[in-house]
C-alpha cells in the first residue's frame, strides 16, 4: 500500500520546489528549508521565526 500523497498550494511547492508528495517528504522538506534558512529560535527550539515567504 502506497501512503497518500499531497498537493502543496503553488506557493508553498516554490517555495519547497517540491508540488506534492507524502506527508513525510513534506514534513522533512519544509524542516530542510527552516534549517538551512537558520528559521528556528537558537534557545527556543519549539519556535520557529517565519521569514517574507512563510509569512504570505
Amino acid at each position: 500500500i502506497q501512503p497518500p500523497q499531497y498537493r502543496l498550494d503553488a506557493r508553498l511547492a516554490r517555495l519547497l520546489s517540491i508540488s506534492n508528495g507524502t506527508r513525510q517528504t513534506i514534513i522533512h522538506t519544509l524542516w530542510q528549508y527552516i534549517k538551512t534558512h537558520k528559521l528556528q529560535d537558537s534557545e527556543e527550539r519549539e519556535y520557529i521565526h517565519c521569514d517574507i515567504h512563510l509569512q504570505s
